[in-house]
């Protein structure tokens, strides 16, 4: 029997924030960054371009999702979050757009760093929005 692969990022009920809509999304994110990490220890750069592709379309949307909640409960961290995702976002889209024009190095350093962000931002931002959202009714 073959051993089962571990997933590079695990998303666990430990990182719901408790609004059904983001949490699906995050969910989805950590799919699509597990997908880029066996795309590069696989070599696959078709598949690896495809998924930076969707991760980029599901972080727009997860982030004006988001984005929005804040703004219409007028949540007291809305500017710097909004920082946090404009920054990722950024750093996302520049990974993609090097990678495709010219196949530049994605490596296990990058996927870290983005594998970091996930959690970190989920943990130290994602979870107070969480809160402020369900205080407030949102669910």
């Amino acid at each position: 029997m073959k051993a089962r692969k571990q997933k590079f990022i695990n998303f666990t009920r430990d990182e719901e924030i408790n609004i059904p809509s983001i949490d699906k999304q995050h969910f989805n994110m950590s799919r699509l960054i597990n997908k880029i990490s066996d795309g590069v220890e696989s070599k696959n750069q078709p598949e690896i371009n495809r998924t930076l592709t969707a991760l980029l379309n599901l972080l727009e949307k997860h982030f004006l999702l988001e984005e929005k909640l804040m703004k219409d409960t007028k949540f007291p961290g809305y500017i710097s979050h909004k920082l946090e995702h404009d920054r990722f976002y950024e750093k996302i889209k520049n990974i993609s757009s090097n990678y495709q024009k010219n196949n530049s190095i994605l490596d296990s350093k990058l996927l870290i760093e983005i594998r970091n962000w996930f959690f970190n931002h989920i943990e130290l931002s994602d979870k107070k929005c969480g809160e402020h959202f369900v205080a407030i009714g949102i669910k």
